[in-house]
Formats: structure tokens, C-alpha cells, sequence
């Protein structure tokens, strides 16, 4: 067993604490689109266009709501949705 110098020790450490901030940082950073419910007309376009791995976009009476937790932030729905519902 290699025994490590203090200094590189704690060198190592920093840099792992690091990459597990900056990991943190970007799975923070995922924004998950909105729908507006007034604006909503149900059409479900914004459905059929949500990949299947994510499949999170349901219809609950008669509005489309996203799950945030299996969104994957593909931003597709925003694209399709005629009606500017989902922003």
C-alpha cells in the first residue's frame, strides 16, 4: 500500500469534493418547462412529442402537466405547442 504525503492527501480530497459540487451544480441547473393552464387546450401534442425514456408529460382533467422529477429538459413540448401554453 502506497502511503500519500499529507499535502497530496488533502489535494485529492479538495479535488473530489469539487467534481461532486460541480455535479451537484448541473443537476441543479435543469429547468423544467411550465404549462400554462389557461393557455392549455388539451390538444396533447406536447404528449406525443415527449420522448419515451421521460414520458412525463400526463393530462389531468383535461390540462397537461409535467413531472418535474422524469422531465429530462429536452424542451420539446415548448417547440410543438401551437397555443404558447409551455414555456
Amino acid at each position: 500500500m502506497k502511503i500519500l504525503s499529507f499535502k497530496k492527501a488533502v489535494y485529492i480530497a479538495l479535488a473530489a469534493a469539487a467534481l461532486s459540487v460541480s455535479a451537484v451544480a448541473v443537476t441543479a441547473a435543469k429547468v423544467v418547462p411550465h404549462i400554462s393552464e389557461s393557455r392549455c387546450s388539451g390538444c396533447g401534442d406536447c404528449i406525443r412529442i415527449c420522448p419515451p425514456k421521460a414520458n412525463s408529460i400526463t393530462l389531468v382533467h383535461g390540462k397537461a402537466v409535467i413531472d418535474p422529477v422524469t422531465c429530462i429538459s429536452c424542451r420539446k413540448c415548448i417547440y410543438v405547442c401551437s397555443y404558447g401554453a409551455c414555456k
